[in-house]
Order: structure tokens, then C-alpha cells, then sequence
């Protein structure tokens, strides 16, 4: 995790090596039955973005809300990368989210 520059309207993003396989080649490839190779993604934090700011002073009022929290959007930036392998584990996190809030 890195606090970054280069975000405006995100709260976190998920960086992928050069080298590594894009979401479309790491699609392609698990379609025709390949091994995918590992990438580990360096998730870029945005300390500008409201909703990182108002984490920080949730994580103290109320800890177990900001975790699930934290993981939604750690979750949501590695969706955006193509990286998410079971998708129906962060519906299930995103749902215990909507849970607590609501």
C-alpha cells in the first residue's frame, strides 16, 4: 500500500508491474485453460479523496466499521484491476457492509 499523487476522483487504485498481464490477457488466458501468472498489485491510496479521510476517523469511533470498510475498497480497486479471483466473496463483504450501515 503506497499513499499516492496521481488519483483525483479515487479513493484507491490497484497498480499492476508493467510486465504483468492485463485484465484482458489474464481473461484470455484463463479461457483457454492457461496458468495465470501471479502479479502482486500495489494498491495506491488517494489521502486527498472524503471517503479516505473520513476512514481515518472512523477507524478510531468505530474499528470493526472501517476494516470492513477498508477491505470494500481495497476489494473494489483489485475488481477494477481484473484481479478479484472470487467475486462472490466481496459481494458477501459488501452485503455485511451494507448490513452495518444501514
Amino acid at each position: 500500500v503506497e499513499s499516492g499523487r496521481r488519483l483525483v476522483d479515487s479513493p484507491v487504485v490497484a497498480l499492476l508491474p508493467e510486465d504483468a498481464a492485463n485484465r484482458q490477457m489474464r481473461a484470455m488466458m484463463k479461457a483457454m485453460g492457461q496458468e495465470i501468472p501471479a502479479a502482486q498489485a500495489v494498491l495506491e491510496v488517494n489521502p486527498r479523496h472524503a471517503l479516505i479521510k473520513r476512514l481515518e476517523s472512523l477507524r478510531h469511533d468505530q474499528p470493526e466499521l472501517s476494516a470492513l470498510v477498508a477491505q470494500q475498497l481495497a476489494d473494489q480497486a483489485l475488481l477494477s484491476a481484473g484481479l478479484i479471483e472470487n467475486p462472490q466473496a466481496l459481494v458477501k463483504r459488501m452485503n455485511d457492509l451494507l448490513q452495518r450501515v444501514i
